[in-house]
């Protein structure tokens, strides 16, 4: 009998410790603004699945934060299958409830045709919508494409007029475009002192290509005393943040040591980071540095190799007329100098084809070395004994006298 009234202690306990449990569990949220504060929460913790389940639950009743959600999880392919015909149509949803984000990413969608073809005009058209209810994404994104004229005519002054509304909100990327704008005369007069102080509200927050900029301007003594030795310290900053350019730049500096020792080691390190990131001119660079250079042909980027003992060697072309560039009267009325680096493929007949600029001097000079490269002759490249085609990038100077 007393082992039966014990059974029925515990059991009793056991209900009552399992009501209190319960009642003290956190219930699931009813409310769509809850649920998708929980979806939110869940998905920073990258639980994507659970998170998408209350953001559907939200979008159910309509709620706009929820429908956008859903889109990026399209978008990312987080939790669900990469769709970004179904991130469209999700943000379509919110968006047409004025939801800001969601505007900006259907712009984003059009700007790089993902889900939808590639609509500068389209993308232009949705920014402006996020924009009129002060998106920040919006201000720079519309005055990006008005300075590279996509979707709209070309108007540097406009895209200034929309960085400088980002900018005074403190955007970086806004900040830096309008140092750049500055410091080429786009849309403004040209004031390398302005540019420098644009530059330098950016760069005080980290941004790298501001720095970068920086770089270049102490480099080229561009309004202030040229100075290769802060070149390279601000060079360095960006550089450690992965800033491509900055990397090419700095390994340039140790290339021909300028502001820092001559060190090859270093520059080969800078220059193949900065071709890890994609940036064109570096593997030429680094070709140079390891190669030697005839008439401005940089020949690194064919191995070396000896013929006679490697199946397959490639010597590279060689150039046999190569005529300088002519300077037009307005080149020379503005004392232009720098190097263009074109990128061309060298024909079995020894012809140049597929001229492009890789790395630019200025359009005046860029089209002069253009013309001057098409006049070019080559002994062509050699494989197994035979004429072959390649790729090669060359250099034109271009100097004061």
């Amino acid at each position: 009998m007393a082992g039966r009234k014990l059974l029925s202690f515990v059991i009793c306990a056991a209900s009552a410790f399992l009501a209190v449990a319960q009642k003290n569990a956190p219930s699931e949220p009813s409310t769509p603004d809850a649920q998708v504060r929980l979806g939110y929460s869940l998905m920073q913790e990258k639980n994507y699945v659970p998170a998408l389940a209350l953001f559907r639950k939200a979008a159910e009743k309509g709620n706009a934060a929820a429908e956008n959600n859903i889109g990026w999880l399209y978008q990312n392919g987080w939790g669900v299958k990469q769709d970004y015909v179904e991130a469209f149509a999700w943000y379509r949803k919110a968006a047409d409830q004025g939801n800001v984000l969601a505007q900006n990413n259907i712009a984003n969608l059009y700007r790089n045709g993902l889900g939808v073809t590639q609509d500068y005009a389209q993308a232009m058209t949705w920014y402006r919508k996020a924009a009129d209810q002060g998106s920040l994404v919006g201000e720079v994104n519309i005055g990006w494409l008005y300075q590279n004229g996509l979707g709209v005519t070309q108007d540097y002054a406009e895209a200034m007029r929309w960085y400088t509304t980002a900018a005074n909100k403190g955007d970086t990327f806004a900040q830096t475009k309008i140092g750049l704008l500055y410091e080429k005369g786009l849309g403004v007069k040209q004031d390398y002192a302005m540019a420098m102080a644009w530059y330098y509200r950016s760069a005080g927050k980290g941004d790298a290509p501001a720095q970068n900029a920086i770089g270049a301007m102490y480099q080229n003594g561009w309004g202030v005393a040229q100075d290769y030795e802060k070149a390279a310290d601000w060079y360095r900053k960006a550089a450690e943040q992965g800033d491509a350019q900055a990397e090419n730049n700095l390994g340039y500096l140790y290339d021909h040591a300028l502001g820092v020792h001559h060190d090859n080691d270093e520059a080969a390190k800078w220059y193949r980071k900065a071709a890890d990131h994609g940036l064109p001119l570096a593997p030429f660079n680094l070709a140079k540095l390891h190669s030697t250079q005839s008439h401005g042909v940089l020949q690194g980027f064919i191995p070396n190799c000896d013929p006679s003992k490697t199946s397959g060697c490639v010597t590279p072309p060689k150039a046999v007329f190569a005529p300088e560039p002519d300077h037009s009267q307005q080149v020379r009325d503005a004392k232009s100098q720098g190097t263009c680096v074109l990128k061309l493929v060298v024909g079995v007949d020894g012809l140049p084809s597929n001229i492009r600029v890789i790395s630019s001097a200025g359009i005046e000079l860029d089209q002069a070395a253009v013309e001057a490269v098409k006049k070019w002759k080559f002994e062509p490249a050699m494989k197994d004994g035979k004429p072959a085609a390649v790729d090669i990038a060359v250099e034109v100077d271009f100097h004061l006298k």
